[in-house]
């Protein structure tokens, strides 16, 4: 078997980005969009696959923000929609617009915070992990984590099918997830590991 290799590339910060609704369509005062993203030094967001939702009151919308900045809902690459929040610094006042169904369906979200979410030490992802990380326990050859998503999002998400497509998206396209509760309890560089997982936490409802 050949020993892990780790490749050594440039640590990105994390955050977590914060957006209401407040212009737009009809029937969606209430939403918030939430991304969390690695910013480049110049505030913008960096290159990679980005897990993000839309919280229409009780309902989740997960998406996959990708580099040219359209959102995959629900893991479909067929899908078209549009973040401009690709386009310029993200920061605490600004405005970006959301292209849902086609170019006249867009709704504006108004920045409201911008957290700092780097929940390890700072370290390279050359670095291997921990060998109590449930999947560096297993010899997998992964990186750090780059996504971080708290296990009280899975439990209560009212579309799990869609939120558990969306992070297999991630993963497939490359991206290592953790999942825990206050800070790193499982990591998921595979499919088929995080849907294992998924299903404990929210088993498929019986036919």
């Amino acid at each position: 078997m050949r020993a892990p290799t780790f490749q050594r590339r440039r640590t990105v910060d994390m955050f977590r980005i914060e957006g209401e609704w407040i212009k737009g369509g009809s029937g969606a005062e209430k939403q918030t969009v939430e991304l969390v993203a690695g910013f480049t030094d110049h505030g913008y967001i960096a290159s990679g696959n980005w897990f993000g939702m839309v919280k229409d009151y009780d309902t989740v919308h997960p998406f996959v923000l990708t580099d040219d900045g359209y959102c995959r809902y629900a893991g479909n690459r067929s899908q078209t929609r549009y973040f401009s929040i690709v386009s310029r610094p993200v920061k605490v006042g600004e405005i970006f617009e959301l292209t849902w169904e086609d170019a006249k369906d867009l709704h504006h979200y108004q920045i409201i915070k911008v957290a700092r979410l780097n929940v390890l030490a700072e370290a390279p992802d050359a670095e291997p992990l921990p060998a109590s990380s449930t999947a560096a326990s297993e010899g997998d050859n992964i990186r750090q984590p780059e996504i971080f998503i708290k296990t009280t999002l899975v439990e209560r998400t009212g579309r799990p099918e869609a939120f558990k497509a969306t992070v297999e998206s991630l993963i497939q396209s490359g991206n290592v997830v953790a999942t825990g509760k206050n800070g790193i309890e499982h990591v998921f560089a595979t499919n088929g590991r995080f849907s294992h997982w998924f299903d404990t936490v929210r088993p498929p409802k019986a036919d």
